[in-house]
């Protein structure tokens, strides 16, 4: 009983780890492909985090707004 859990869960996170690699791989590539040719940058987001950038962008005004906008992104990675 205990050692299926163990696999089980071993398992789980084995398939996410992997999934979370092709994907950086995927957008590392397309970013280096197509994106920073054209100045811009792709990556993936939480759904909070998405809102916490845009109503940054949406709330502020001038040169405050993009160090407060680098300020948040340093802070999320």
């Amino acid at each position: 009983m205990i050692a299926s859990v163990i696999i089980i869960t071993t398992a789980e996170i084995g398939m996410k780890v992997l999934s979370k690699t092709i994907s950086d791989r995927y957008l590392h590539t397309a970013n280096l492909n197509l994106f920073h040719l054209r100045g811009l940058s792709v990556r993936l987001c939480t759904t909070p985090t998405m809102l916490m950038l845009i109503q940054s962008s949406d709330s502020n005004s001038g040169d405050k707004k993009e160090d407060k906008t680098k300020a948040k992104l340093n802070k999320i990675g």
